[in-house]
């Protein structure tokens, strides 16, 4: 036994020494008393605390992940989770899209003073678009954001109203080449003659209303009401294509100003003014491969009123352009 205590004196003047006079923690002075036990007891505290600290702080940094930027906006993790909420099938990237696409079309809304107003959410959705507020937050947003696109789009080719008259003259205009027996079925089909006669009798019809309404002697109303009923220009003779009658783009965009030039002719009106007659060339819609435009009807444009339109490119280009200066990126 007295060996046994000298080993263990020894041992402890060699760590003194070692450690510069002071006392760690070993074995034997564990093995000493009560008081060690206290200090294990604290450094097991102390361990678990940092632990708990990490895994908190690894879940806190992995819902603080960034999962898409619009601008100022940083979409996290949590905010993706949050709006798939028990939603099936919805993937991270279809979500953080659309959270993504609401800071894009907000932004693109406050810069051309444009609103949506809980009031044209239930216009447009119905009043059930309440409860999918609160159950179904991806379908809800995904709604919004789809009447801002549609209220933007608008903006950008115009929101009008007014009186548009038409002359059609394309019922002979060859759209793709033709079979022998199409020719025979349809004998003026490509006919030069035929097609100048019928642009002609087009030009004539919608000169003399387009002059009589100058002259007060007919209403918009009634001019629209004769070239429907004209047996070479109107319904009868067109019964698939779009005739003289009011607008309202905020509705959509009429099939009639879809080209390019009438854009152009309606950018010059203002409100309470009429367009002279002009013709408008339409690109060949029936077979692409067969690469061909061509006139197909003459127009007048009466504006009641008018906004929006003044964009100098497309809607689509529009957004491209706005992604690029707000920085928006989708990570997942």
């Amino acid at each position: 036994m007295v060996a046994d205590n000298k080993d263990l004196a020894s041992d402890k003047e060699v760590t003194s020494a070692k450690t510069g006079g002071k006392n760690p923690i070993t074995i034997s002075t564990i093995a000493a008393g009560p008081q060690n036990h206290k200090k294990i007891f604290s450094l097991l505290v102390v361990a678990l605390v940092g632990i708990c600290l990490v895994i908190v702080g690894l879940y806190g940094n992995s819902n603080r992940e960034v999962y898409a930027k619009v601008g100022n906006h940083k979409i996290y993790k949590k905010d993706v989770k949050n709006l798939i909420g028990n939603a099936k099938n919805i993937t991270d990237n279809q979500a953080a899209t659309v959270l993504a696409d609401k800071y894009l079309v907000e932004a693109m809304a406050k810069e051309q003073d444009i609103t949506v107003t809980d009031k044209d959410i239930e216009e447009a959705y119905g009043p059930l678009i309440k409860e999918q507020r609160i159950h179904n937050k991806y379908s809800y947003q995904l709604q919004v954001n789809q009447l801002y696109f549609n209220k933007l789009q608008t903006h950008n080719s115009g929101i009008y109203k007014g009186w548009v008259l038409v002359a059609q003259f394309s019922r002979y205009i060859e759209l793709q080449p033709l079979t022998a027996a199409q020719k025979k079925a349809e004998p003026n089909k490509g006919n030069a003659q035929a097609i100048a006669k019928d642009r002609k009798y087009a030009q004539d019809l919608i000169t003399n209303l387009h002059k009589q309404i100058n002259t007060r002697e007919l209403t918009f109303e009634q001019a629209a009401q004769i070239e429907r009923n004209d047996p070479v220009v109107g319904q009868g003779a067109y019964p698939t294509l779009s005739h003289s009658s009011t607008f309202d783009t905020s509705l959509g965009m009429i099939s009639l100003f879809q080209p390019e030039a009438v854009r152009k002719e309606i950018n010059k009106l203002k409100a309470g003014q009429t367009s002279k007659p002009f013709v408008v060339s339409v690109a060949n819609s029936i077979d692409p491969a067969y690469k061909k435009t061509f006139d197909s009807y003459f127009l007048v444009i009466h504006m009641d009123t008018k906004s929006g339109g003044t964009s100098t490119i497309s809607f689509s280009q529009q957004v491209v352009e706005a992604k690029q200066k707000l920085g928006y990126k989708v990570y997942v």
